[in-house]
């Protein structure tokens, strides 16, 4: 886990790719996902903390986003991991390995939302953008996926441009550092 942050700043950038995510999806996943004791959005687009502190993100009616505790340490994730197989009833629900395929930052801060809005085009602030909203949007001209949590927020992109990313958050928080 790497953070990027100028003392006394209004950001800071926290790299959590190195903790464990996973995804899945189908008609079934719903179904599965509340049988396997997890509480579930009831709509797209929304995300809800689950009881060992990860967060669970309906990205549609079938498809669904499961961030792992960032403290580490095995949980939900390595649970439904293990749980999930051909065998396992889980009808049309199947497996999508997020850590395989999406970088993963955590941005706190003050001035997050306005930091954002030079990358993003959603309004994050908080009487717009609540906590436990999902926008699947572009960031810094990526497909990306940006989640409330709190005050804090979660911005997941395809892994192959975690750099360019990384590059393009870091350059946008600069404006935010305060004067010397």
């Amino acid at each position: 886990m790497s953070v990027s942050a100028v003392p006394d700043s209004s950001v800071v950038l926290i790299d959590l790719s190195s903790v464990a995510r996973t995804g899945f999806k189908g008609a079934d996943t719903p179904h599965w996902l509340v049988a396997q004791g997890l509480t579930i959005p009831d709509v797209p687009n929304r995300a809800v903390i689950q009881a060992d502190g990860s967060l669970l993100a309906r990205l549609s009616a079938g498809e669904f986003l499961l961030l792992g505790r960032p403290e580490g340490g095995p949980g939900l994730v390595e649970t439904l991991d293990a749980a999930w197989s051909w065998e396992a009833e889980a009808g049309l629900c199947f497996p999508l390995p997020r850590r395989d395929s999406h970088a993963w930052f955590h941005l706190r801060g003050p001035a997050v939302p306005a930091m954002m809005a030079k990358l993003c085009g959603v309004d994050l602030r908080r009487h717009v953008f609540a906590d436990g909203a999902v926008a699947q949007t572009s960031v810094a001209r990526l497909n990306g996926i940006v989640i409330r949590q709190g005050d804090d927020f979660h911005l997941l992109a395809d892994s192959a441009s975690a750099e360019y990313l990384r590059a393009c958050v870091v350059d946008a928080m600069a404006e935010f550092v305060p004067a010397a």
